[in-house]
């Protein structure tokens, strides 16, 4: 009764049972030294995830219609992990420019305003920073359009 519940318990998960066939699956069942050795084998196997981390974690410009761009602002984006990789930065807001939109492990991403035609108001928008096998990270962007003052009647 107890090598039973030594067996199971050295047992390879069920979805890595279910992956293979049958006739590992019952040998993997009767000898529980090789389950063991198989689901290091499998723990050993994984991919690791890239950690990717950004800062500051909200951007806000603010301009004057007709005075031009605001200062440009960066994003420092960090890789902790290991392995390479390859990080891409986009964004939904047609008014901001990235530069450069990827890069390797560690980089700055330059944003600065590219639509000088804008109105007076409050426009948002995400940059958004991805990597395969690393966790997606989603910044808010905001610019605010202040009027253009209105020049004295003469």
């Amino acid at each position: 009764m107890a090598s039973a519940a030594t067996a199971n318990t050295s047992s390879p998960t069920a979805t890595q049972a279910e992956e293979l066939p049958t006739s590992i699956r019952r040998l993997l069942h009767t000898m529980p030294e090789l389950a063991q050795r198989f689901k290091a084998s499998q723990a050993q196997q994984r991919p690791q995830q890239s950690i990717l981390t950004a800062s500051p974690m909200n951007f806000s410009f603010t301009t004057t219609q007709g005075s031009g761009s605001p200062a440009v602002q960066t994003l420092v984006i960090q890789h902790a992990g290991e392995g390479t990789v390859q990080w891409h930065a986009t964004t939904d807001a047609g008014w901001l420019s990235l530069s450069p939109p990827s890069g390797s492990y560690t980089g700055t991403v330059i944003l600065s305003m590219t639509n000088h035609a804008l109105g007076a108001g409050l426009y948002v928008g995400t940059v958004t920073v991805s990597a395969s096998n690393a966790q997606t990270i989603s910044i808010p962007v905001s610019l605010t359009v202040t009027a253009a003052p209105t020049p004295p009647a003469f």
